[in-house]
């Protein structure tokens, strides 16, 4: 009896683990996308229309599959304005495939007002300590977020 109830048991989880699986494998992803346009930064109002170089990567990244997030930081001294965008270390390609982009841990990309990559070595790569000093040091705090687009399904 008991091998019947398990049998009986294991085959419905079977049955509806597979039922999910079988879903649309060819699903387009779909994206929400926020843009803050009541914000300053940077000295201007509106950076996502005003500062060509953020207008054009919005543009660009706008029907990209990955998620992007764009926050303004401050720092608390100086009170310098930053941008940092944040690109999830998974690409989606062709709907459902993964394909991993980039370490995880340098996924924040500093960026100064004019559009300049900050934290980074004359060979392009991230300069951790500079990069953990930014984030971790206490000195640059969260303003507001800018932009951001997400998968949604």
């Amino acid at each position: 009896m008991k091998t019947k109830n398990y049998f009986l048991i294991t085959s419905l989880l079977l049955l509806i683990t597979g039922m999910g699986a079988c879903g649309d494998k060819d699903e387009e992803p779909q994206f929400d996308i926020y843009e803050n346009h009541e914000i300053s930064a940077c000295g201007l109002d509106d950076p996502l229309r005003n500062l060509d170089w953020l207008a054009e990567f919005t543009a660009n990244y706008k029907d990209v599959a990955i998620n992007v997030t764009i926050k303004l930081y401050a720092n608390i001294e100086t009170q310098e304005e930053n941008i940092v965008m944040f690109h999830n270390r998974w690409r989606y390609i062709e709907g459902t495939k993964l394909l991993e982009t980039m370490d995880p841990l340098y996924a924040n990309q500093i960026y100064s007002c004019s559009g300049e990559r900050l934290c980074v070595d004359n060979s392009g790569a991230v300069d951790s300590e500079k990069w953990g000093d930014f984030f971790y040091s206490g000195k640059n705090v969260l303003k507001e977020m800018i932009w951001y687009r997400y998968r949604i399904n």
